[in-house]
């Protein structure tokens, strides 16, 4: 990802079973800046990759505003699953996402109540392959 304050990453697969295939991307956006030029970043290898739907983008986008340009700038490209609205983060603020695919058919997610020794409430989400 592009650098912004602190060096953050996104690491991508393309997870087969047989025929069918999704590609997956987990993201940890920079604390405080930078986060529309990473979600663009995002979007912009994927699209290299051609990667247009069977598609997950999850993590930690540091989206305390809801005015956030990276979650602003995901929400132009992908759909975000409605996996809760309360807090995902221990200060009170709902910092974690799952997109998939504009095309993509949603699915079930939510968010877990116990953060298990992290600062974070994780998202859970069973795929299933069709």
């Amino acid at each position: 990802l592009p650098f912004a304050q602190q060096r953050r990453v996104a690491v991508a697969a393309l997870v087969h079973d047989g025929d069918r295939r999704i590609g997956a991307v987990s993201t940890h956006f920079d604390t405080t800046r930078g986060h529309r030029k990473m979600a663009e970043a995002i979007w912009q290898t994927m699209a290299i990759l051609g990667w247009k739907d069977r598609v997950v983008v999850a993590g930690d986008f540091n989206s305390a505003l809801m005015l956030d340009g990276g979650v602003r700038e995901m929400k132009e490209h992908f759909s975000e699953l409605a996996c809760g609205t309360g807090p995902t983060h221990a200060l009170g603020s709902r910092l974690d996402h799952i997109f998939i695919g504009a095309g993509d058919e949603p699915f079930a997610c939510r968010t877990g109540l116990q953060r298990h020794r992290s600062d974070h409430h994780p998202l859970i989400a069973i795929l299933r392959a069709r």
